[in-house]
């Protein structure tokens, strides 16, 4: 049976009200478990890279992709009003409060950012014009009509990737580049894994937006080739990231606290025939994302333990 993609939010049309409320809509606008992965995966590569935590450098990059989340939720209200009607509806109605907090959390920070190094205020104006181009119709186009990253079949979602790749690998790249402890082998196969884990979840995300997206002529692999086609192609890029790490690990490149990472695209695999029996949907991509900042979590953990490594690794 294929999955089923439901919006989980159209059975209240009305606006909401209270403080937990509005809460939950803040929340769901500004796609806070986007915002909770990228702080934890951004402590990861830094630890892996320097063996420094480096907790403000993850929180200049939570802050920067609940910017770009913000600009995402506003830019695309015309599919979400048939996804998600009643969130959408809360967007557009304080889209230019919202506006005002993403500019201003910008501006602040940026001029606090070269306590943390020039390099990554460089880093930080690039990621945010990338995400202009992502979000919003901005790129001179054929016809004399613009379009953006998202509209493009087969850049969406790599676009998403370079976005994560410039933030949760560059960013403390540009912070502690004189105390990397690693070689630049190490660390091309990391982002080559990390680009095709992190599109895997892309793909997830796509699947519980499709008939909005079809309706606003949105191509998306899910979109254009219907559900199974999009799992096919999560399971594939899961599978893809899993042969990366397991490679690095039997050239040398990596050792056995890197070969833990393969667990993450495994327990992706093992998720998505789950989806396929029951179908998927809308909640679930909150729901994967948590279970993945949950791995970071415990492999922090692991990491600020200091837990040891076995001797035949």
């Amino acid at each position: 049976m294929p999955p089923t993609t439901t919006s989980g939010a159209t059975s209240n049309p009305a606006s909401p009200s209270g403080v937990l409320a509005t809460l939950s809509m803040f929340l769901g606008a500004s796609r806070f478990h986007i915002v909770i992965i990228s702080f934890l995966a951004t402590m990861t590569f830094s630890w892996l890279f320097s063996g420094i935590f480096g907790p403000l450098v993850a929180l200049v990059v939570a802050i920067d992709w609940w910017i770009l989340d913000v600009g995402n939720k506003i830019s695309d209200l015309a599919e979400d009003l048939r996804n998600n009607p009643t969130e959408a509806r809360w967007v557009s109605a304080n889209e230019r409060g919202l506006s005002i907090a993403a500019v201003g959390a910008f501006l602040v920070t940026l001029a606090l950012t070269p306590l943390l190094g020039w390099l990554l205020v460089g880093l930080r104006v690039v990621f945010q014009l990338l995400g202009v181009f992502y979000n919003f119709r901005s790129i001179p186009w054929f016809g004399g009509r613009r379009t953006r990253f998202k509209d493009l079949y087969a850049v969406k979602n790599p676009a998403a990737g370079v976005l994560f790749l410039l933030s949760v690998i560059g960013y403390p790249l540009a912070a502690f580049g004189s105390q990397i402890q690693v070689s630049w082998a190490y660390i091309g196969l990391l982002a080559l894994f990390f680009l095709l884990f992190e599109n895997s979840f892309e793909v997830i995300y796509d699947l519980k937006d499709i008939p909005g997206d079809r309706a606003e002529g949105i191509p998306t692999f899910p979109a254009v080739h219907g559900d199974r086609v999009g799992l096919f192609v999560v399971a594939g890029l899961a599978s893809a990231a899993a042969i990366v790490i397991v490679i690095g690990y039997l050239t040398r490149v990596f050792g056995f606290r890197e070969l833990l990472i393969v667990m993450a695209p495994l327990l992706q695999l093992a998720i998505v025939p789950i989806f396929r029996r029951r179908g998927y949907r809308a909640h679930d991509t909150v729901w994967i994302t948590h279970l993945g900042s949950a791995q970071l979590a415990i492999y922090l953990t692991y990491a600020w333990l200091e837990l040891p490594i076995p001797p035949w690794s």
